[in-house]
Formats: structure tokens, sequence, C-alpha cells
């Protein structure tokens, strides 16, 4: 059940950065990132980490945003390598070549 909460707060995260609260969204996002490695949850990291990626690629203007994207984004691709996840790497990979444009 706690996997689940994790997965909550990347939903929630998630939904409030369609909203543009972007604050907020970050600290959801944030909360699923170090709840789902408690709970083997690793894929559910990766995916919250490709999630807060794309959080700081629509703050183009947000000091060190560039940086916290790379890092996120590597990290989450990191994780979908190890677990073979291709279609969520192949996500990531899209994302990193329309940010280098």
């Amino acid at each position: 059940m706690k996997l689940l909460e994790a997965r909550g707060e990347r939903i929630l995260g998630r939904i409030i950065m369609a909203q543009e609260r972007f604050e907020d969204a970050e600290k959801h996002l944030k909360n699923s990132i170090a709840l789902a490695p408690r709970y083997r949850g690793e894929y559910e990291k990766a995916l919250a980490l490709k999630s807060l990626a794309e959080l700081y690629r629509l703050q183009p203007g947000m000091k060190r945003s560039t940086m916290l994207f790379q890092s996120n984004l590597n990290k989450a691709i990191s994780i979908f390598r190890q677990l073979g996840a291709e279609i969520d790497l192949s996500q990531c990979t899209q994302m990193q070549a329309f940010r280098d444009r």
C-alpha cells in the first residue's frame, strides 16, 4: 500500500503541474521520489524523476532549470535502462532531444 502512496504523490504532482503550480508540483514529485525506494519502487521512482525533469523543462527561466532537468532525466534513464523499460527509456531520450534543440 505504501507504494501506492508514492504513486499518488506522483500523480498529484502531475495534476498540479498541469495547473502550472510548479512549486507545489515539485514538492509532490520529490515526495514520490523519496517514498518509492523504501518499498522497492524503482520504476515508480523513475517515473517521478521523469516527471520532475519535465517540470524543470517547463520552467526555462527558473534558475538552474537546465541542470536540474538533465540531472533528473539522467537518473530516470539509468533506472529505466536497468529495468529494461524500453518505452519509458524512449520517451526520456525524446525529451532529451527536444531539450537539445
